[in-house]
């Protein structure tokens, strides 16, 4: 954006002539600036300047972005562009927004974005179960009903599909005794997601790449306790006697009954909670947290742990089974597009992986339409090769 369109979208701004697709792009640019010019954060500049583009821009921090009119409407920031702000008077950066992607644009405009001689379907329904005794159960190809007994808890596939959970109620079943040392695994593959029920009621969503480690019967020692290994939502059942715990890549989460999401992946930087409902206890390295509703934890590496408020929406879109990036890399952004896809990506330029992103895409689309709507800005485009995806500068 040249100076002279940012000054006249600010007197919109002002006057209260702007539009909505100016003032989301706006906000946008806003957004990026705030969180991607750290390196001057502890300069005075910054400070000045982030104080009169709070002022200039009073709805960025307020506004949601509601995912109905932001996609296919999407905003991204090209790497050497420069913007000057009148409010700040100095260069900030820059950024495109994208208006809506024309329904007439033809399949040779397609291919200028995406070159594929094969196009890769979303993700499915999927997991495997791996029982106490080492064996495995592809659920996906599962029939319907029970599947196995552990000590008094029995295994179902349930008709809706999901994992079953069930502790025999007869007085004439077998006891439970030795069912907490029997520990079960669901795990799913890229580009697999499954849910299960466990014995206590509590519901598990399970993300793509991800795995969850019980005990049969979940009560040990008093506590239901659960590892995860990638990313979850929990809706956890009530049970003030028995506290519900989360282990994950150095942090537990610990709650009594509510709902909440961790993404705690081992490629990713850190892991992040972000609690729906009730309140949940998080501690990691001598450090502890208490969440409330819209708020999340960031845990970085093993000694950092802070909280913020977010949008929910935003971390719990995939459960949804959908994308929701909001000034995102692009880099961060293909590791979600891998994992669900089951791809590999590479870049022709490492600065590609900077871009940020911000924008909303169902799941349930094929590769090339997330591919053609992500390189819409003109600033790349996506090779498709097997299950290979080179991000190429354009």
């Amino acid at each position: 954006m040249k100076q002279q369109h940012g000054v006249r979208l600010l007197e919109k701004l002002r006057d209260g002539s702007i539009t909505e697709q100016e003032r989301i792009a706006l906000e946008s640019w806003y957004l990026h600036y705030a969180e991607t010019a750290q390196p001057l954060s502890d300069t005075e500049a910054y400070k000045r300047n982030m104080a009169k583009l709070k002022e200039a821009f009073p709805f960025a921090t307020e506004l949601p972005v509601q995912k109905n009119r932001l996609w296919p409407r999407i905003a991204t920031v090209p790497i050497a562009w420069k913007i000057a702000a009148a409010v700040a008077a100095i260069t900030l950066g820059t950024w495109v927004y994208l208006g809506e992607i024309a329904s007439s644009r033809n399949a040779s405009r397609n291919d200028e974005v995406v070159t594929s001689m094969n196009d890769i379907k979303p993700g499915s329904v999927g997991a495997t179960l791996t029982l106490a005794n080492g064996k495995t159960i592809k659920l996906s190809s599962a029939i319907n009903g029970e599947l196995a007994k552990e000590a008094g808890v029995t295994i179902k596939k349930a008709a809706d599909g999901q994992l079953v959970y069930a502790i025999a109620s007869s007085q004439n079943a077998p006891r439970n005794d030795g069912a907490e040392l029997k520990t079960n695994t669901l795990s799913t593959a890229k580009g697999e997601t499954y849910q299960v029920k466990l014995p206590d009621g509590t519901a598990v969503w399970l993300n793509a790449a991800s795995s969850l480690t019980y005990s049969a019967s979940l009560t040990a020692h008093g506590k239901r306790v659960v590892r995860l290994s990638g990313e979850a939502f929990f809706q956890v059942a009530k049970d003030k006697s028995h506290p519900f715990i989360v282990e994950s890549k150095g942090q537990q989460v610990e709650v009594l009954g509510t709902q909440f999401n961790i993404n705690s992946y081992k490629e990713e930087e850190v892991t992040k909670t972000t609690l729906l409902e009730g309140a949940v206890s998080i501690s990691s390295g001598g450090q502890s947290k208490i969440l409330k509703p819209g708020q999340q934890s960031v845990l970085s590496g093993t000694d950092k742990l802070t909280v913020k408020d977010v949008n929910i929406e935003e971390a719990t879109a995939w459960k949804n089974n959908d994308f929701y990036f909001r000034v995102e890399s692009m880099e961060s952004v293909m590791r979600k597009v891998s994992r669900w896809y089951n791809i590999t990506v590479s870049y022709t330029d490492e600065e590609l992986k900077k871009v940020p992103i911000s924008g909303f895409v169902s799941r349930s689309k094929p590769l090339s339409v997330v591919l053609d709507r992500l390189g819409a800005a003109g600033l790349m485009r996506f090779k498709i090769e097997g299950q290979q995806v080179t991000v190429i500068a354009r």
